[in-house]
């Protein structure tokens, strides 16, 4: 998933998602700045550069999408809501990965 500033590099995604078992529950991503790891706790991932998550926790949270949306609705934005659903709710914490797969075009182009 990305934002709509994301630009995806398909070879370099499929070469960082390789290396994990698409048949467990990954949420596979980082942050785009140290302010946003700040408030955040450094445990979600999101903005310009995106994330990932396996085909079998994108089954699981469709079952439970609704639900959790209700649950935190204070939460900032969609990403925000999707991580407590993951990490709270089902127990997927975020796995770190800074990669070249993705980027915010605010780094492109400044």
């Amino acid at each position: 998933m990305g934002d709509d500033d994301t630009v995806l590099v398909m070879e370099n995604l499929v070469k960082v998602l390789r290396k994990y078992d698409h048949n467990q529950f990954y949420y596979i991503g980082s942050s785009e700045s140290q302010l946003q790891n700040i408030f955040l706790s450094y445990n979600m991932a999101y903005g310009g550069g995106g994330f990932a998550i396996s085909y079998p926790l994108a089954v699981a949270l469709e079952k439970m999408e609704d639900r959790c949306i209700q649950r935190y609705p204070r939460l900032y934005g969609f990403d925000d809501q999707i991580q407590a659903c993951m990490e709270t709710e089902l127990g997927v914490p975020l796995t770190k990965r800074i990669s070249s797969a993705s980027l915010p075009l605010s780094s492109v182009y400044g």
